[in-house]
């Protein structure tokens, strides 16, 4: 076992960090958000790239800025073109160290690093099924001998929105988030506020496991299983739907942890009451 292992997080974009505007909305979502935010919110979390406007999440600003400081490589892993996926994390990176020369080092994969299973198609079904655990999808996003050598898989983490990304073997390396489907919203309710606030969450949960990692030297990827579905009473399936994600003191602690770094950061609406899960109606897993 590694005793000093460099923890990593690898970020999704779409749907998880940013949500890409379709021009025919640009106008309309831009007046929204400087109705709702301000016009310094707005400067802040919008970038153009490729002519196609993107918006930032809040506080994942901060997020980096506190993984940073945490010792954590950072990573970003989406499956859009590396010609927009460059650029978008590399305006993100600077806007969020702007006190620095240069962002602190980080990486950034694209389409052309997934698996993609469509080509798959000519072999035997086992062979395919080699990449394709309970959520199947066409494009893998594969960290062992991609992004981490094997021998970093336990201490590496894939933040995306959509499960149908992981593979076979690293479904426990897998922290989901909340799909999101746009940046403003009218309805606030516990789903609304969990999507726009992605990036309390993450902090949050993480804090939880680097303490688990800490108390008891355990390996990341062991705490993120412990949390994400040990401590929920649950179990890996295609019903599966991440109930951690509504637990406000993940929230609450995230926030306190973000303030480490930017003092003034808050909620951009209040907790919803009762936070629960637009899910708990549902079947256990």
């Amino acid at each position: 076992m590694n005793a000093n292992p460099t923890n990593t997080f690898v970020f999704d974009l779409d749907g998880a960090m940013v949500i890409v505007v379709a021009r025919y909305d640009m106008e309309t979502t831009e007046q929204r958000v400087r109705e709702k935010f301000g016009e310094a919110f707005l400067e802040r979390h919008r970038f153009e790239v490729l002519g196609h406007i993107h918006y930032l999440f809040p506080g994942y600003f901060a997020l980096l800025r506190w993984l940073h400081e945490h010792g954590v490589s950072l990573a970003f892993f989406s499956s859009g073109v590396e010609e927009r996926n460059v650029p978008l994390v590399e305006q993100i990176m600077r806007r969020a160290f702007s006190d620095q020369t240069e962002p602190p080092p980080y990486r950034v994969f694209s389409r052309r690093h997934c698996i993609d299973t469509d080509q798959l198609g000519r072999l035997q079904r086992e062979e395919k099924e080699r990449y394709q655990p309970c959520f199947f999808g066409n494009l893998k996003k594969k960290l062992a001998g991609v992004v981490v050598p094997e021998e970093a898989l336990n201490d590496t983490l894939l933040i995306d929105d959509d499960e149908s990304y992981m593979v076979r073997g690293e479904e426990y390396n897998f922290v989901g988030l909340r799909y999101a489907y746009c940046y403003t919203v009218d309805d606030v309710n516990t789903d609304t506020f969990a999507v726009f606030h992605s990036a309390f969450y993450v902090s949050g949960l993480a804090d939880a496991m680097f303490k688990l990692c800490a108390t008891e030297g355990i390996r990341l990827t062991t705490a993120a299983r412990r949390l994400q579905y040990d401590a929920e009473g649950a179990e890996l399936s295609e019903a599966f739907r991440f109930p951690s994600r509504y637990r406000e003191s993940y929230y609450l602690v995230g926030r306190d942890m973000l303030r480490q770094v930017e003092p003034d950061i808050d909620f951009c609406w209040p907790l919803p009451v009762p936070f629960e899960s637009p899910f708990a109606c549902m079947p256990k897993w």
